[in-house]
């Protein structure tokens, strides 16, 4: 009981907070709830499987929910028909053919035609999960909203951002002094674009998408004090995703472009997707 309780709690608790949560909303979330799911499926499964004997509801609450997650499955698999073609068909059979075993008294009670009734049950409902699986591996995914199963399913996550402007990246590795961060930039996507291709650490101001209040003018400016911090990036674009005809803009927040632009010195780079300040000697 302890299990159910610790569970379903899980379960409630994201599927409420997943319901309510507004914003940025990305498919990928949705793996929160497998750990709860898996439980409960898998002690319901294992009661009903030891009540089949002599309870005809145990029976059919084994087959509705092997008709259920095999219909799951099937559906899933139905949005990418070119990939193993004739695996929805298979798995379907397979869940019929262990779902008349289950409901007929003497079958499901005769230990070797239970078991292989068991046997295929389990076939049908992880052929699809694993078969989406091997793909999803198989294939390299990134960008902002990675989805599993193969490319085709028109949900994945694309190959992910690209760097930074290249005269960006030169000028910081050529320059860099030995600060903690080769550079601030605004957002996690403009840190990472220059941290990912140099492997260097760099500072993500505003959080994930540049809004939030971190670091505040005060923070940043000890940081350049205590020479942790030379160089600031007050604003940058690149490409949505590698075959989009418009840019992404994330600029740095008001107050610290503000004071970017008054005590730094703006470094002239020969392109204007981001605009670098340097910040040695800034601080008060």
């Amino acid at each position: 009981m302890a299990g159910y309780v610790l569970w379903g709690s899980w379960l409630l608790v994201h599927v409420a907070v997943f319901s309510l949560m507004s914003g940025i909303v990305h498919a990928y979330y949705a793996v929160a709830l497998a750990p709860a799911i898996a439980a409960l499926v898998g002690g319901m499964a294992a009661e009903l499987w030891d009540r089949r004997k002599r309870l005809l509801g145990a029976r059919l609450g084994l087959v509705g929910a092997l008709l259920l997650t095999t219909a799951a499955a099937v559906m899933v698999l139905g949005r990418t028909p070119a990939f193993v073609p004739g695996l929805r068909m298979g798995v379907m059979a397979l869940a019929v053919a262990a779902s008349v075993v289950f409901l007929v008294p003497r079958m499901a009670v005769h230990t070797r035609l239970a078991r292989a009734s068991a046997a295929l049950s389990l076939v049908a409902v992880l052929a699809g999960p694993t078969a989406y699986s091997v793909a999803t591996i198989a294939l390299a995914h990134g960008g902002g909203d990675p989805a599993a199963g193969p490319n085709g399913d028109g949900i994945g996550g694309g190959t992910g951002d690209p760097p930074a402007d290249s005269a960006l990246i030169t000028y910081l590795l050529e320059n860099q002094i030995g600060p903690r961060w080769i550079v601030a930039i605004p957002g996690s996507r403009g840190a990472a674009s220059i941290q990912l291709p140099t492997g260097q650490p760099v500072m993500a101001m505003g959080g994930f998408d540049g809004s939030d209040p971190t670091p505040t003018v005060d923070q940043l400016e000890a940081y350049v004090a205590a020479d942790e911090l030379r160089y600031v990036v007050t604003a940058w674009q690149m490409p949505a995703d590698p075959n989009a005809d418009y840019v992404v803009s994330v600029p740095a927040s008001p107050l610290i472009s503000s004071w970017v632009t008054l005590t730094c010195r703006q470094v002239p780079l020969p392109t204007t997707s981001s605009s670098l300040y340097d910040c040695s000697g800034a601080a008060r």
